[in-house]
């Protein structure tokens, strides 16, 4: 799931990224419900996982699932801020 935009440093050259599964294993996962959603929706019942970080450039992502309301990606940078 791309968390950044436009503002970020190198927008469209890399992307930073935070995972999103559909395991239910992880208590400290954000879970998505229909609400959450503002385009499209994860095929499945998803969470994000705050902990799962990543930068990406563009020429490794494939595909476009779903666009994501910003308090749940607020609340994921919170947490991921409490880690680091």
């Amino acid at each position: 799931m791309v968390v950044n935009d436009e503002t970020h440093p190198f927008d469209k050259e890399q992307y930073v990224v935070m995972g999103l599964t559909t395991r239910t294993w992880y208590d400290e996962r954000i879970p998505l419900d229909e609400s959450d959603f503002r385009d499209r929706k994860a095929p499945r019942e998803s969470a994000i996982v705050p902990h799962a970080i990543a930068s990406l450039t563009p020429v490794l992502m494939t595909d476009y699932v779903c666009r994501v309301r910003s308090e749940p990606l607020d609340r994921a940078v919170g947490e991921l801020t409490e880690y680091l």
